[in-house]
């Protein structure tokens, strides 16, 4: 059966009155270690969940996301092995548009937005078969120019999995 038991590592935004929930590793009955490229979105207003698109660029985890005028861009993550790409989704005609990739690949990126930009911290990276690279960089992503600006990096150490929130 194709029915999961769980999700973890998901990313999530919000835009307007819904939450969007992507990606993640799934825990089936009969499986246990898949990932997804599913988008559900939960909508605050009818208290309902559906499936909204499932082309994100391939399945991951750990990917990193963020709401910027209406769009969720999200990327990176991994699923054998971490990833670079980056994507805006649009949910008023429900498509996906590839933007400029991250410029390092990383899963477990810490994000966040203000105004029209996107800012991605921390991360982790595996290295060999039982190494590991953790990152303290931080990076600006401006939406509206499809540019990546490495920024100076974040003085508490190398992290991944930071939490990071933002009102704007």
């Amino acid at each position: 059966s194709d029915f999961y038991k769980s999700i973890s590592q998901a990313s999530i935004a919000a835009v307007g009155n819904d939450i969007y929930v992507f990606g993640g590793h799934i825990t089936y009955y009969s499986r246990t270690d898949l990932s997804n490229d599913n988008l559900y979105k939960y909508s605050t207003l009818t208290n309902e969940w559906s499936l909204v698109n499932d082309e994100l660029g391939g399945n991951r985890k750990e990917a990193m996301g963020v709401f910027i005028d209406g769009k969720l861009y999200a990327g990176g993550g991994q699923d054998g092995g971490e990833t670079s790409d980056f994507h805006e989704y649009n949910p008023k005609n429900d498509s996906w548009q590839q933007k400029a990739s991250f410029p390092i690949k990383y899963s477990n990126v810490g994000s966040t937005s203000i105004g029209n930009k996107g800012y991605f911290v921390g991360g982790y990276q595996r290295v060999g078969p039982n190494g590991s690279l953790y990152s303290n960089k931080l990076f600006e992503y401006d939406a509206i120019s499809d540019v990546w600006t490495e920024k100076a990096n974040y003085p508490g150490g190398s992290r991944r999995s930071l939490v990071v929130e933002s009102y704007n």
